[in-house]
């Protein structure tokens, strides 16, 4: 993982307070702001002025709930609210005038480029005063009254929760606001004068369990890429791949998370997934990445689109052009192409700048046997052994070039050491095989070629066939 990959705290934080996505939290910042702010106070004289601009004896209705500012705007600034206040105001006024001459249809979104979901607003008890002439007594007129006020609260509630469950899919919450939901239901047939106390106590609760419901909101997409980034260092790729799903339903807009489960896809083998997650990212991503690139080159080349991973390879090159990798991986795509002599250059400039790359000479070298240039492919694969001592690919190109050199001991040599460091490397055992069979020791040389056969190696049956059976 480079560092580019890794969701730090704050950056999570950042994005979350930037992004107007999580219309519960909208709600809950609308219903809790007891103190009023400067933005409140320029909101309400903004709107009636706003409702009451250009007519005079205009009386403005009393102001709605202080929205959420917008991104730009301040919580603490006059100005702000005032501005938002004043057009708001203004659509309030049109929107009443079309409705009572009863002409077209409002639509509330407008040309608002940041529309907001207007937020239900906590229930508040409202006191309805006795009628007039009332034949109850002062006491049960006040009695009556708090009861039609707290069975009106409690309807407010009931609305108020069946709106919160529309907001939010999180599990906990819903199964509390359920609760709460039979808490009120079950009142009916109750005295609801003497069920204020409990009424306000429910309240309380929603409430808390909306600050909880956020908090756990915020802190999700940070959990799932970090268990996603975990599995995919312990090769649980299914995993991640599902860990970085359930954080795209949250952060979709986190560009990054659709490179690492494209490479998760291509860890697993599903090219096709992984060629559209990887495709996703580059398009969405306004950056290029040299990482990226390199991933998506690869899934082509596994699909056998190795025009298509060349020009992965070379745009990895354009933007990283003093790595090593870049080179070698191009060259690796060019020899795939048959361009031997592309390869080599890329193989010695990929050398020029990592001296010690031991498959670079390897692969250079093996370039070379192609061509038919066994002395000059043993010299660069001597140098890969030389700076790595186990790495079995090099005694198994060494092997061949020896073979084809008619060094059949050097060859054997050879073989047993790549079979030392991997013993199911087939292709030794297939040219060990032959070396014994070219000495003279046609029993190994077909033991060789039965061991390779069976670890995969199907032309070594042919051998078996020819000069093991007669």
């Amino acid at each position: 993982m480079d560092s580019k990959t890794i969701f730090m705290r704050d950056d999570i934080r950042q994005r979350t307070m930037k992004k107007h996505v999580i219309t519960l939290m909208l709600l809950l910042l609308t219903i809790v702001a007891f103190s009023q702010t400067n933005y409140d106070k320029g909101f309400q004289n903004g709107y009636k002025e706003g409702y009451c601009y250009n007519d005079f004896g205009c009386i403005s209705p009393i102001p709605p709930i202080t929205p959420i500012p917008y991104i730009g705007e301040s919580n603490n600034n006059y100005q702000d609210g005032y501005n938002r206040g004043f057009k708001t105001g203004t659509e309030d006024k049109q929107r009443n005038n079309t409705k009572s001459s009863g002409n077209g249809n409002y639509n509330a979104g407008g040309n608002n480029p940041w529309p907001v979901v207007a937020p239900a607003q906590i229930p508040q008890r409202t006191y309805n005063p006795p009628p007039q002439n009332s034949p109850f007594t002062n006491a049960d007129a006040e009695k009556q009254a708090l009861y039609s006020q707290n069975k009106d609260y409690r309807d407010k509630l009931i609305e108020w929760i069946s709106d919160l469950k529309t907001k939010t899919n999180d599990k906990e919450f819903l199964t509390l606001m359920d609760k709460y939901y039979q808490q009120l239901r079950v009142m009916d047939g109750q005295n609801f004068d003497e069920l204020g106390n409990r009424l306000n106590i429910i309240k309380q609760n929603v409430v808390s369990e909306i600050d909880k419901c956020n908090k756990r909101a915020e802190e999700a997409p940070k959990k799932l890429w970090d268990s996603g980034n975990e599995n995919i260092k312990k090769g649980k790729y299914s995993e991640a791949i599902q860990d970085y799903t359930n954080f795209i339903q949250l952060r979709p807009e986190f560009v990054y998370v659709y490179r690492e489960r494209g490479m998760a896809y291509q860890y697993q083998g599903k090219y096709t997934f992984a060629l559209t997650d990887l495709n996703k990212y580059i398009e969405l991503q306004s950056s290029n990445d040299p990482i990226a690139y390199n991933a998506r080159a690869w899934t082509k080349f596994y699909v056998n689109d190795n025009l298509g991973a060349l020009a992965d390879f070379n745009k990895l090159i354009e933007l990283d052009p003093s790595s090593a990798y870049a080179y070698y991986n191009r060259g690796f795509v060019k020899s795939k192409l048959n361009d031997k002599y592309g390869a080599i250059l890329d193989y010695t400039k990929a050398i020029e700048l990592n001296p010690i790359f031991s498959m670079a000479y390897n692969n250079r070298g093996w370039a070379r046997y192609e061509l038919k240039k066994y002395s000059e492919a043993l010299k660069d694969i001597n140098k890969s052994i030389e700076l790595e001592p186990t790495n079995w690919v090099a005694f198994d190109s060494r092997q061949e070039t020896k073979f084809m050199l008619n060094d059949y001991k050097g060859c054997i040599q050879d073989c047993d050491q790549a079979i030392l460091l991997n013993p199911k490397v087939s292709n030794s055992f297939f040219f060990r095989g032959r070396a014994y069979y070219r000495q003279g020791n046609k029993s190994k040389a077909c033991e060789d070629w039965s061991k390779a056969g069976e670890l995969g190696k199907s032309e070594a049956y042919n051998y078996i066939i020819k000069y093991c059976n007669n």
